[in-house]
This record gives C-alpha cells, sequence and structure tokens, in this order.
C-alpha cells in the first residue's frame, strides 16, 4: 500500500452494510449510486437509493437544487450534511465521486466500502429499474 493510498483511506468515513440497511430503512441516510445507468438496468439498484453515474458527479453537484432533483429523482444533498453515503459496484468508483466533490466542499461524504456487490452478497433487497432514465421512479423489488 503506497502512502498515498493509505492517506485516501483514512480521510474516507466508511459505512458498512448493516449500518447502510439500518439507517436507508430509518431514512436517516442519503445513498447515491454511482454506477452507469446500464449496470443499474442490468443489476438493479439498493432500494431508496439514488443514481448519479460518476461521469456526471462534478457536474450534477453544481446544479441547483431543482435541475439535480428534477434530473436524479431525488433531492441534492447540502455540502455541510453528514448522512450522505456513496457508493458503486464494490467501492472504487464511489471513493472517486467523494474525492471529485471536496472541491465543491463537500467533505464529509461517507463511502460504504462494500458497495453494490456487498449489498447483494449479505442479502439485500434489490430494486429492479423498469425505467433506466429515471431508475427511482418506477421499479420493482426482488427479495
Amino acid at each position: 500500500m503506497t502512502l498515498m493510498t493509505h492517506i485516501l483511506l483514512v480521510a474516507l468515513d466508511e459505512v458498512k452494510y448493516d449500518e447502510v440497511r439500518e439507517k436507508l430503512s430509518k431514512r436517516e441516510i442519503q445513498l447515491l449510486d454511482c454506477r452507469n445507468r446500464p449496470e443499474i438496468g442490468n443489476a438493479g439498484m439498493v432500494p431508496g437509493s439514488c443514481n448519479v453515474p460518476l461521469p456526471e458527479v462534478e457536474e450534477a453537484f453544481k446544479m441547483d437544487s431543482e435541475s439535480f432533483e428534477k434530473k436524479y429523482g431525488c433531492r441534492k444533498p447540502n455540502p455541510e450534511e453528514e448522512n450522505v453515503v456513496m457508493m458503486c459496484g464494490t467501492g472504487r468508483r464511489a471513493k472517486l465521486a467523494i474525492d471529485a466533490l471536496r472541491p465543491l466542499g463537500y467533505h464529509r461524504l461517507k463511502w460504504y466500502s462494500g458497495s453494490f456487490n456487498d449489498w447483494v452478497a449479505k442479502g439485500g433487497d434489490v430494486a429492479k429499474s423498469l425505467n433506466q432514465e429515471q431508475p427511482e421512479s418506477s421499479s420493482t423489488v426482488i427479495h
């Protein structure tokens, strides 16, 4: 492990499956999934999460709140919030998303290290999207 990798790992506020599941069920966190839309369409997503693909993250968070909500189907988090969790497929892109958002003032984002693969492996529910443009607008939960 290089020094830079170690510094990055220490700097991230990591959350695990049980915490994500519990807080999501109580609506105590906002879970942002930065996988690409085809991945969401093929594999599904965590029910209650919001998809903001990694290539769009920086521009998305520069949008005004109304435009963000219209495009992504969820509210735009404020930089000072401590209840926003980034995830992807394995956790790698979620780290990149967090790094991209730090210059915009988002210093309190949390990282779901195992992300979607961990969620599925541990038996978490998966919503299969019926509409790939806005996956959160209509979905079916599979147990």
